[in-house]
């Protein structure tokens, strides 16, 4: 993200404050080049292409789609942002707008290649949000990014199995990021490696899996921080 602004000095990319705007994209190790248009926009004509490509190959596949909305700068498309408030709420909002849009492209990618009934489709986000712009973001949860109360780790974790049991359904069992890959694995009868920190969610079973406890460990400006969840109820 630091080298999205795409400046330069002696032709070495500097350490810059992103940007959604025309950015500087590198792929599969080039030097990159600038874009015209709005990252995530860019971002879902490349999936895309990915999905049409490998749909007509008739093979499995995976797409790894990190979406960099609704991340600060509160920099919302003008067409967007027009139809909300020119207030950080607002453009928080507009940008949320943005990248449900740009979810839908996706699916619809999928829809048009006959392989939407045939695509798991996994969306989650990797941290709580930032307060800096918009302090009601992680409400009704105290804390924000970077911090570990609730409000700084819990997010937002939708599945979507066709032909699997448990549809619309909604779970209150304590997930990691982590389990999303034990979990995959298990519901394609795949034996899974031993030593993984995540666990199978048992998303097909009726009754959620046993409590545990969580651990976190962050290192940051030459401070550690340390976090528990116990039981799925007490936070240390």
């Amino acid at each position: 993200q630091w080298y999205l602004a795409g400046k330069q000095r002696d032709g070495a990319l500097l350490v810059e404050r992103p940007t959604h705007i025309d950015p500087w994209l590198m792929s599969d190790g080039d030097a990159g080049k600038r874009y015209q248009g709005y990252l995530d926009d860019i971002l879902t004509g490349h999936a895309e292409a990915y999905i049409r490509e490998l749909g007509a190959a008739g093979k499995p596949w995976f797409l790894n789609l990190w979406y960099y909305l609704p991340h600060a700068p509160l920099t919302p498309e003008p067409g967007v942002a027009d139809a909300y408030p020119d207030t950080p709420a607002g453009r928080y909002r507009a940008m949320l707008h943005q990248l449900d849009g740009n979810v839908g492209r996706v699916i619809q990618a999928l829809r048009d290649t006959g392989q939407l009934d045939d695509t798991v489709i996994v969306f989650v986000s990797d941290n709580g949000g930032t307060t800096k712009a918009l302090t009601s973001s992680n409400a009704p949860f105290k804390g924000e990014k970077s911090t570990f109360f609730e409000g700084g780790v819990r997010t937002p974790l939708l599945i979507r199995w066709p032909g699997g049991a448990g549809a619309g359904t909604v779970r209150d069992d304590i997930a990691a990021i982590y389990d999303i890959y034990p979990t995959l694995l298990a519901r394609l009868g795949i034996e899974l490696p031993e030593g993984l920190d995540g666990r199978d969610l048992g998303i097909q079973a009726a009754v959620p899996a046993a409590p545990r406890d969580l651990f976190w460990e962050a290192y940051s400006a030459g401070h550690f921080g340390y976090s528990v969840l116990r039981d799925a109820r007490w936070r240390l």
